[in-house]
């Protein structure tokens, strides 16, 4: 067998003027736009055509072959990558109506495409579909994201809408900055906004505008409440809700003195501790007097230290005053229909029985009950009031826990009793 060398192969007769073939060159064109619906369109130098197509007023996003008329549903930033090709392809389309689209990068450009078709940019893919940019008006951020969306879902969007109209006649909020703050919208102020209107009505809204924006304060108004090491934090609407109905406050009087009087006090931010410190203050007032004798303090870190001695040296008489309010409040809020009953737990012995009975903690809640820290109410059969069923802790009307039997959940009978009970005590579920 005749022997090979490698040199017979690299002298083989191989035609040097074989031509490379040439990328696929593309155009882009925006070919429709009406503000919230668009159509980009892709050429090639050989005729063929495919079209990018997002219809925000039916929540399509496809890309459609023209010549054949088929639709390929887009699932991924790939696929829109694949189209665009490269960053100077979004150059080429020219710029759309809607600033939302308005993308220097195919990643930015997909990311945000491909999350409007989701569900949890509902709200935001309805502002589009009406014209407007929400990046203008409502920002995220990044830690609490899907929490922060999905509480805009939950909102009324011809309300948001409203609010979001007022704020783009007010570009003064929009705009204005400064070195260390930025008040242009977050979604939980958003949120904030709407939760005035729902309470209140959308001129309440435009007042609250108006005082914040002809003011050098500050106010990031969270409105939902969270667990930090161990400690319930509340954010600020929750405080502000709370102050105007407790102490029967003026609205433009109440946000008068938070944004402008407290400034020229020397309190540029209104956050929780601000807040605290004024329920407190008012607080203290009603424990000394009976009454709120002074509603906006001249000084109020001043008249706060003030009330506080007072109070301290008289703390124990408030505390008995305080828990005897408490009982007489809770006797309020019984409540009976003919198959189930809710009572107060009246003696230590009580709870003590309860948790014995129902074997969970409630024995060890005794000296918070005590001191007035919270209410504990039993569920139980009308026919059987002396027989444990159901345990609910309350605390300044919100039920934090409802357990039963092994810290069990309650049926669907007990459960029906129980939301009439809220409805009918006008009582708020935290938490089970």
């Amino acid at each position: 067998m005749e022997q090979l060398s490698i040199k017979d192969y690299l002298q083989l007769n191989i035609d040097k003027t074989t031509k490379k073939s040439k990328p696929t060159e593309y155009t882009f064109s925006l070919i429709f736009d009406n503000g919230s619906d668009f159509i980009i369109q892709r050429d090639t130098s050989r005729g063929i055509k495919r079209q990018l197509c997002f219809i925000a007023s039916d929540n399509l996003l496809f890309i459609r072959d023209p010549k054949s008329k088929k639709d390929s549903p887009i699932t991924s930033k790939t696929q829109i990558e694949n189209f665009l090709q490269n960053d100077s392809s979004l150059q080429q389309i020219g710029e759309f109506k809607n600033k939302y689209f308005q993308c220097s990068y195919i990643d930015n450009f997909s990311y945000r495409l491909l999350n409007l078709h989701s569900k949890i940019y509902e709200t935001f893919r309805q502002l589009v579909k009406y014209g407007i940019n929400p990046d203008e008006y409502i920002s995220t951020s990044n830690y609490n994201k899907n929490r922060e969306l999905d509480q805009l879902n939950n909102l009324d969007f011809n309300k948001l809408s409203k609010i979001i109209k007022i704020c783009q006649d007010d570009k003064v909020l929009l705009d204005r900055k400064d070195k260390e703050y930025n008040k242009q919208l977050n979604t939980d102020f958003v949120t904030f906004l709407y939760s005035i209107y729902d309470k209140y009505s959308i001129d309440y809204v435009r007042l609250f505008l108006d005082i914040y924006n002809n003011s050098d304060s500050r106010v990031e108004p969270y409105i939902n409440d969270y667990v930090e090491d161990d400690l319930k934090v509340y954010y600020v609407w929750r405080r502000f809700n709370n102050l105007l109905e407790n102490y029967n406050l003026d609205f433009r009087r109440f946000c008068t003195y938070l944004f402008q009087d407290l400034y020229s006090q020397g309190i540029p931010e209104i956050d929780n501790r601000i807040l605290e410190l004024y329920d407190d203050t008012l607080s203290m007032q009603v424990n000394i007097y009976g009454k709120v004798k002074e509603k906006y303090p001249e000084h109020l870190k001043e008249f706060h230290d003030r009330a506080c001695l007072i109070f301290n040296l008289n703390e124990e008489y408030f505390k008995e005053q305080r828990i005897l309010q408490l009982k007489e409040h809770n006797k309020n809020l019984e409540f009976s229909d003919k198959e189930y009953t809710i009572i107060c737990a009246k003696t230590s012995q009580d709870l003590i029985e309860e948790g014995i009975n129902l074997h969970h903690c409630v024995g060890s809640y005794v000296n918070k009950v005590n001191r007035g820290d919270c209410s504990i109410f039993f569920l139980r059969r009308a026919e059987e009031p002396d027989t444990s069923l159901i345990t609910i802790e309350v605390i300044d009307d919100e039920i934090l826990q409802v357990r039963g039997l092994c810290e069990r959940l309650m049926d669907d009978e007990e459960r029906n009793f129980f939301n009439k009970w809220l409805k009918e005590k006008k009582l708020k579920l935290i938490s089970e």
